[in-house]
């Protein structure tokens, strides 16, 4: 089953490939180094850097149309934001992290086949 639905960004660009995978490239190189930023945040606390980062990483998992991501990630930035569910912070951090590594291996495939 795919984790990734590109239809958004196939209308936004046009179904113009090239744009297409400049957009799926852009989110590749973003997006894990948002992600080590959030796992580096709960490490110490740091729940201020963590919403911020969940924040933005946000529409760039909407524009990816990883649907499953989408709670989550609204979830983490909530719970940063207000300091709340801190005891189940890192499970979640580290179930999304798990879902969004197989997402990104997804979009290699999809970025290579443009």
């Amino acid at each position: 089953m795919s984790l990734t639905n590109l239809s958004f960004i196939q209308q936004f660009t046009g179904n113009d490939p090239v744009k297409a995978k400049k957009y799926i490239s852009m989110f590749l190189a973003s997006a894990p180094g948002l992600v080590s930023k959030m796992e580096h945040a709960i490490e110490i606390s740091d729940f201020d850097t963590l919403r911020i980062n969940a924040h933005s990483l946000k529409p760039l998992i909407s524009y990816m149309g990883i649907a499953t991501l989408e709670q989550p990630i609204k979830d983490i930035e909530s719970y940063a934001a207000n300091t709340t569910n801190v005891d189940t912070l890192r499970a979640m951090l580290e179930a999304f992290k798990i879902e969004i590594e197989k997402a990104i291996e997804e979009l290699k495939v999809k970025e290579a086949s443009l």
